[in-house]
């Protein structure tokens, strides 16, 4: 009979509620005007993007880890561990992306005009040959987790157990690198920011946090000095970041520099969220409705950017005055976001997600081979 072997890392509801108040900064971003203080004094919505890199390379390195040490020890195979990866990857993510192409396509002469780009996960470069966005200009995000989903899986099955930790850490260095490499080469800080090699140090960042929770046991109280070491090296980045950008000096040194220190902040968010938060940041982060958005905030952040223009065109042939106060029109596009989102989870996420356990790693009975740490 064969038995389940553990797939993922336990749940940590303050993850969800971290996933919450980064869709939350990116609703700012999207729903109040360019000049509200709000958006021109701290880039939320950029911030929201960077917790959600570091979170995903976090979760799917733990998810990988984990798998790793089945495939170690002999009792999982690594073709079908990785496919059932995919598979599960896709019931996740495509089709809430999908069901945005389609009723997009009912609505945009645009992504009609370059619809293949996007449903080959690649308008992040779409819109790096543009110079400019076309359709749906959040989505380059979507791509650039996809297109790390794809090689991520190979690196942390297949590389030794010696060169795991560097080259998690030669992943962050080389999102750095690439972003200099991209600016030598001539492309704007907008096109580059668009390639998923920008990224690496960000989604690195979670891999590397993934290998120290994995070993906290051992690490003990390494564990929480590592991450205070992270903040305090993060926070330093962002702080040259911001004293170049009031100096006037041009925007590159925050190009290379800002995602690799927010990067390094959100490691120690998230890594003392995963054990838990206590106090005043705790409490905050166990409500309730603040996870439960966090369950949803896939679809809140697919579907968000759509309702402005989704409540205009109504406004306009129904006749219908949209309120004119900023905070108002945010609280009115952010409850439609939401609502969209609860009748996305609950009528086509959750059934479809209850198609993952088709796909459960599994390993063969009885293989008795001691397990060794996953990225020891």
């Amino acid at each position: 009979m064969k038995r389940i072997i553990k797939s993922s890392l336990p749940y940590l509801p303050q993850l969800d509620s971290l996933r919450a108040l980064a869709a939350l900064g990116v609703f700012v971003q999207h729903f109040f005007p360019q000049g509200n203080i709000l958006v021109s004094t701290v880039p939320l919505g950029d911030l929201g993007v960077r917790l959600f890199f570091v979170l995903s390379g976090f979760l799917i390195t733990g998810i990988l880890l984990n798998a790793r040490t089945g495939i170690r020890s002999g009792s999982i195979i690594i073709a079908t561990t990785v496919w059932h990866f995919y598979m599960r990857r896709f019931l996740r993510l495509l089709p809430v992306f999908y069901v945005s192409l389609a009723l997009g396509l009912i609505f945009s002469d645009e992504l009609r005009q370059y619809v293949w780009w996007f449903i080959l996960y690649l308008q992040n470069i779409h819109y790096a040959i543009l110079g400019d966005f076309s359709f749906g200009a959040h989505l380059w995000t979507l791509a650039v987790e996809e297109q790390f989903y794809v090689f991520w899986p190979l690196f942390i099955f297949f590389i030794s157990d010696k060169l795991l930790w560097p080259t998690m850490v030669l992943t962050m260095v080389l999102g750095v690198v690439s972003r200099l490499v991209f600016i030598g080469f001539d492309l704007t800080h907008f096109q580059a920011s668009m390639l998923t090699p920008s990224h690496l140090d960000t989604l690195g960042a979670g891999g590397v946090l993934a290998i120290l929770y994995a070993q906290r046991g051992k690490l003990s109280g390494q564990y929480s000095r590592t991450l205070r070491l992270c903040f305090l090296a993060g926070l330093s980045l962002l702080f040259v970041v911001l004293t170049t950008k009031l100096a006037g000096f041009p925007s590159t040194t925050e190009f290379i520099f800002g995602e690799l220190g927010a990067g390094l902040v959100f490691m120690w968010v998230i890594g003392n969220a995963a054990i838990g938060f206590r106090g005043p940041l705790g409490w905050v982060l166990d409500r309730s409705l603040l996870q439960y958005l966090g369950k949803i905030s896939y679809g809140l952040y697919v579907y968000h950017w759509f309702v402005p223009k989704i409540a205009l065109t109504f406004a306009e042939r129904t006749g219908v005055v949209l309120p004119a106060s900023e905070w108002l029109q945010f609280m009115l596009y952010s409850t439609i976001s939401i609502f969209i989102a609860m009748v996305s989870w609950h009528v086509m996420e959750q059934p479809i997600l209850a198609l993952k356990k088709k796909f459960s790693y599994q390993r063969l009975p009885e293989v008795r081979i001691p397990h060794q740490t996953a990225g020891a």
